[in-house]
């Protein structure tokens, strides 16, 4: 867009007068997490991710910070978000996920992020792209009733009753550490046997977990 070229034609100004530095300097991260954050309000999702790599290289030879790592991610994901691009997302979830040349992954992610990327998954109708960041979720920070709540949500839109079904009696076993259902993730079950019309059938299940 015409405003991040405006953004983008300080760069150089800004990249002289740090290099003039003695010792000569690379641009501060902040400019470059505000660049970030420019290109997921214009939409320029590509040209977001490319300007947190090229961050990450001008800095590879210092200690990262993980608050700023996390606020950066955090642009990039609420970007998505609000933009509710499958593709974005799919992307973003392979990007974050490639090693760089040491063999480490570009950026961690915190719990908010992995909630955020169900959550979004979700919401656009992709539940089997919810269930894998889960899976990623569990394996790295640890899961949440919320992820998982999350991700019945996203059956619901899709009205996969099976597959919810499925997941909720997980959560009912404690299978594969899944966590205690709340009354959330009895609303969500409601909520998806309500949108596959079938009803009486979540009557049905919910009075049963109460007699057990």
């Amino acid at each position: 867009s015409n405003k991040l070229s405006q953004a983008e034609a300080l760069l150089p100004d800004l990249t002289a007068i740090y290099a003039s530095r003695d010792p000569p300097q690379p641009l501060p991260r902040v400019i470059y997490r505000r660049l970030v954050q420019a290109c997921t309000h214009c939409g320029e999702f590509e040209q977001a991710l490319g300007y947190a790599d090229e961050l990450q290289l001008m800095y590879q030879n210092e200690p990262s910070d993980p608050r700023q790592d996390e606020t950066l991610v955090g642009y990039i994901v609420d970007g998505c978000f609000r933009a509710r691009n499958v593709n974005n997302a799919t992307r973003l979830l392979e990007w974050l996920r490639e090693e760089n040349a040491d063999g480490k992954r570009r950026y961690d992610l915190v719990e908010q992020h992995y909630n955020q990327l169900i959550r979004l998954f979700g919401n656009l109708n992709r539940p089997d792209k919810a269930m894998e960041v889960l899976h990623l979720m569990r394996a790295d920070v640890g899961v949440s009733t919320f992820a998982y709540n999350s991700v019945l949500g996203g059956f619901a839109n899709s009205y996969d009753t099976a597959a919810a079904t499925a997941l909720f009696e997980k959560m009912r076993d404690g299978v594969d550490g899944a966590p205690r259902p709340d009354v959330h993730t009895f609303n969500h079950m409601i909520q998806c046997f309500g949108r596959a019309r079938q009803l009486q059938q979540s009557f049905v299940r919910q009075s049963s977990q109460h007699t057990q």
